[in-house]
């Protein structure tokens, strides 16, 4: 840019680039003191040409040679123009791969407009967005309070019906008690006689017996000839008394059938939480202006650039996921490695004890710290890898073995998860599900089935689309199965007889499905209703691992080969 607009410079400033000799100029872009000779190379530099250099006269001001720090993406370069369309200040090095070819501002400039932006963002959430929260707020609280005071009231309903029951069952028994009584009494004072009776005879037989004894012993013959003949109980002795028998009492308990208890109990109904979708609501402060920007996909994408990840290591990758500036792999074997995107070195390398299984999935948090699932043990990990000591901690046991992974755009985590751990080649059919857990690992949905169909079969990769919309790859039906957020099927791609071997997928911000075929050698784009757009990249050599980042890069990963392509398939266009 053409020197103007005179600045007042401080006298015998140096040249903050070659310290030689007196600064003449100020660039207000970098910003930094130049003299006459490093003026010159600085705008005959492609990456400075645009940039703003004026003269130095007098005293300069704090906020014009104010220092904006260091890259936080590239610590040993500072912070030198604003990206406009991303809105953040970008390096000399960021401006060479992230942000090339982006619209590049002045950093006051930028952030002028962001602060007057964020202070009509301030007046909406004091107007409009915070009251909506506190309302939704007090509505949940206000259902959370009637529901406890609803289930105290049908406990308190339930003790009360039971205790109705109990006494009615004490009636019941007591009544049969009773009258077990009144029938048994005939049968009681009937055996009760013939004790009496037997008693008697018996008494009587016993005396007779006395007396036949003492006459017997006595030698008195008149006596004996006398007493045979008065007592005529001689004539009865031999005649035995009539027998009984009685029956016993018994009483046979009727069988007690659950289902019947239970509906003579009552009949409960549960309570169902059901989710409303948000809404967005529109700001009362800002004017509503159209964006003179709007992407659309290219008619022939181009490769952006080629990285060859770690030349030193022989061992092909089988999973990978990625942030701003780094990408976590898992190797075949025993090592999760984290490389630099920009230079492909390995910084750091995390040696487990055993294999992962085939299918193990990766997430990046949003503190750094990853998730990977360990699919034969049932469980998913997470790893601190920014503190001093490695820190590897179990968050969760999940009920099948868990594969894929994705962290939503609101924090939520899903994970997809097979009934068995199979090898690729292994066709045999199993069955699958998609989980979703909160951040605290809170089972929040469960995806499996539709009108009592297997929605999914061995799902491996998934991601969340713009729309909410769930996005799976299921190398068990070969099919990309496309869910709502409540999980109910919206449409699948494959399934047809065309070859289709859906490998690893994501979604850019159009809302467009971005998967790759493994069978075909190409990955192909779709939009988010499942209509065809087009093939970004086709007769690759290898095809597995995909990723777009927020910036609707597409990155490819040959896992064999290990080489990182770049492609840019979107590109903006004015209204």
């Amino acid at each position: 840019m053409a020197e103007g607009g005179d600045v007042q410079a401080q006298n015998a400033s140096q040249c903050e680039n070659c310290d030689c000799q007196p600064a003449t100029h100020y660039c207000k872009t970098c910003p930094g003191r130049l003299c006459e000779p490093c003026k010159v190379q600085h705008l005959q530099r492609k990456i400075s040409n645009s940039h703003h250099i004026v003269l130095l006269r007098g005293n300069i001001q704090e906020d014009v040679i104010k220092d904006y720090g260091f890259c936080r993406f590239h610590p040993e370069s500072k912070y030198e123009v604003c990206c406009k369309l991303c809105e953040v200040p970008v390096c000399a090095r960021c401006l060479t791969k992230n942000h090339n070819g982006h619209v590049l501002a002045e950093i006051p400039k930028v952030y002028e407009e962001s602060k007057k932006s964020m202070r009509v963002d301030l007046k909406d959430l004091d107007d409009i967005i915070l009251p909506e929260h506190d309302a939704l707020l007090d509505d949940a609280t206000q259902l959370l309070t009637t529901l406890k005071q609803k289930i105290e009231d049908l406990e308190n309903e339930m003790k009360s019906h039971a205790n109705t029951m109990t006494d009615m069952i004490q009636k019941i028994m007591q009544a049969g008690v009773k009258q077990m009584a009144k029938l048994s009494t005939g049968p009681y004072e009937g055996l009760q006689m013939q004790i009496i009776s037997l008693e008697e005879r018996i008494l009587q037989l016993t005396n007779l017996k006395s007396d036949m004894t003492k006459l017997l012993d006595s030698d008195n013959m008149v006596e004996l000839l006398w007493f045979r003949q008065e007592n005529s109980i001689f004539s009865e002795m031999y005649s035995i008394p009539d027998s009984c028998t009685c029956s016993k009492p018994t009483f046979t308990p009727g069988k007690v059938d659950m289902n019947q208890l239970l509906q003579q109990f009552g009949a409960f109904t549960y309570p169902v939480l059901q989710y409303y979708r948000g809404r967005r609501v529109p700001s009362k402060h800002r004017a509503i202006k159209a964006s003179g920007q709007q992407k659309k996909v290219m008619k022939s994408p181009k490769k952006t650039s080629t990285l060859k990840i770690d030349k030193k290591r022989k061992d092909p990758i089988s999973t990978f996921c990625m942030d701003h500036d780094s990408l976590w792999a898992i190797h075949v074997g025993k090592k999760l490695i984290q490389y630099d995107l920009d230079t492909g070195q390995e910084l750091d390398c995390i040696d487990f004890k055993r294999d992962f299984a085939q299918g193990a999935g990766l997430a990046i948090l949003r503190t750094g710290n990853v998730l990977y699932t360990d699919c034969e043990s049932k469980l998913i990990y997470e790893i601190f890898p920014n503190l001093d000591e490695l820190k590897v901690q179990k968050m969760c046991t999940t009920e099948n073995h868990p594969t894929g992974l994705y962290l939503c755009r609101n924090d939520d985590i899903l994970v997809c998860q097979v009934s068995q751990v199979k090898s690729a080649e292994d066709k045999t059919q199993e069955k699958g599900f998609i989980a979703k857990y909160s951040k605290t690992w809170n089972l929040l949905l469960k995806i499996s089935h539709q009108d009592h169909k297997e929605l999914f079969s061995r799902p491996y990769f998934v991601a969340e689309n713009v729309n909410m919309d769930i996005c799976v790859s299921d190398v068990g039906k070969q099919q990309v199965i496309v869910v709502n957020r409540d999980g109910k099927k919206r449409f699948s791609l494959g399934g047809t007889t065309q070859k289709f071997n859906p490998q690893q997928l994501d979604t850019d911000s159009l809302g467009n499905i971005v998967v790759a075929d493994h069978t075909n050698a190409c990955i192909y784009l779709f939009n988010k209703d499942g209509m065809y757009l087009s093939t970004i990249v086709s007769k690759l050599t290898e095809v597995f691992g995909l990723s777009v980042d927020r910036k609707d890069n597409l990155y490819e990963l040959g896992f064999v080969s290990r080489k990182m392509k770049v492609y840019k398939y979107l590109e903006e266009h004015g209204l």
